[in-house]
């Protein structure tokens, strides 16, 4: 029996791989409340990218304390692109003639969440001012600040930056913050610096007057100056408010949610938490001594006050790993139990060792942070930046830019190899 070739079975073949095509891969996937449709990319990454996009325009709304008038649905469009391959970036359209904003991802949009949080900042930050979308060229750090403000690790790490920038003496002052009338994409320094100043204004007594006062002032289409806004900071205080913003980001504190990166002002305020006041212990009348160290402690644990002051470094020290690195923590934990050591009846000379062993701890762990910081630190100094406002002292360094480019590419190769 001879088998014939009949060419509507290859038709009908083609038309059902098609459907299920199709099928797989929808055109447009809405959020669960239909502000945000997407379209592009596997309907897996397309739903995922709805619903952090309402997300984060719900944290926004929360955030400024005000509802969101969406003036039609959905309120934003979202093209995801077909391939992965290279750098991540953000392009926004902002609404025009009652159509949603378009924002088009280029790259992995994991990569660009920031940006994107960003673009969708500004378009609440218009809503709020009654722009219907258009865009707003006259506070751009005040939209950029909301949106780094959503997550606790983003304001983590945002408050260790500025803590540095404080105790360099390069930390930006209000009025020049509110000049920043348009920040490019990318993670730079300046906004960290918007971030923790619009987080600052916002826990201010009367937080929602103040940006109440600065919407209003938006709306008229006036620019908000230092000379307008800083009176309406300081509100009843006598005290300037720079001095404030100054103090306030000096000011450690712990943030619950997020990791503190090992830094230079970490390792600082861990060797200050080591070190006891001496006026704990009565010294401070006419003594030069100021602090004493844990050896020097040690040596007068004899003492009621040296043991109490003993407790109370333990505490601190285990108060400061709370949201660190583990290796740190691991640290933390080595002199705690020094200090309850000292505060109890451990010998002096297992006390002695057991100091030794947390001296070296950190000194090598300190090593190491400080080598992996020159090594990359070496590969950023020839890196190219042709655009000044992205080498900032957070931008990515070139080494990092290939590593990602290349898992990537990695990546999508290997899900584009036949299955077995």
């Amino acid at each position: 029996m001879s088998s014939r070739w009949d060419p509507s079975l290859a038709l009908v073949a083609v038309f059902l791989s098609v459907a299920a095509s199709a099928a797989t891969r929808p055109s447009d996937v809405e959020g669960p409340l239909g502000l945000v449709r997407v379209t592009g990319g596997s309907y897996r990454e397309a739903r995922d990218v709805a619903r952090q996009a309402e997300d984060v325009l719900h944290r926004l709304e929360a955030l400024g304390g005000r509802p969101l008038a969406t003036p039609s649905k959905p309120l934003v469009r979202v093209c995801l692109p077909e391939s992965s391959w290279g750098s991540a970036s953000v392009e926004a359209c902002p609404a025009t003639n009652g159509l949603p904003w378009r924002i088009v991802v280029q790259g992995p949009w994991e990569a660009a969440d920031a940006d994107f949080n960003a673009q969708l900042a500004r378009l609440v930050l218009s809503l709020w001012t009654g722009s219907s979308g258009a865009p707003l060229s006259r506070a751009d750090w005040l939209a950029v600040g909301l949106a780094e403000n959503l997550f606790p690790t983003v304001k983590a790490q945002n408050r260790e930056w500025v803590m540095a920038l404080a105790e360099e003496g390069r930390l930006p002052t209000l009025g020049t913050i509110l000049t920043w009338n348009r920040i490019p994409d990318g993670p730079m320094m300046e906004k960290a610096a918007c971030g923790q100043a619009v987080g600052w204004m916002l826990s201010l007594p009367g937080q929602r007057d103040v940006l109440g006062a600065l919407l209003d002032q938006l709306k008229r289409g006036d620019r908000v100056t230092a000379g307008w806004l800083l009176p309406r900071l300081a509100g009843d205080t006598p005290e300037d408010p720079e001095l404030l913003w100054r103090a306030a980001a000096a000011k450690r504190d712990v943030i619950a949610g997020g990791i503190r990166p090992l830094s230079p002002v970490l390792f600082r305020q861990f060797y200050a938490a080591l070190q006891t006041p001496a006026a704990a212990l009565g010294l401070d009348g006419g003594s030069e001594l100021t602090a004493l160290s844990p050896y020097q402690l040690l040596a007068v644990r004899g003492s009621p006050e040296a043991r109490q002051a003993a407790r109370l470094r333990a505490e601190d020290v285990k108060k400061l790993a709370v949201g660190s690195a583990p290796e740190l923590t691991a640290v933390a934990l080595r002199y705690a139990h020094f200090f309850q050591g000292v505060a109890g009846h451990m010998p002096a000379f297992w006390l002695r060792r057991r100091l030794r062993q947390a001296d070296r701890a950190l000194r090598e762990l300190e090593d190491a942070v400080s080598a992996r910081t020159v090594w990359m630190n070496q590969f950023e100094s020839n890196g190219d930046f042709p655009d000044s406002e992205r080498s900032a002292i957070f931008a990515r360094s070139s080494l990092e830019q290939y590593v990602d480019d290349a898992e990537t590419r990695m990546d999508a190769e290997s899900a584009a190899q036949p299955k077995e």
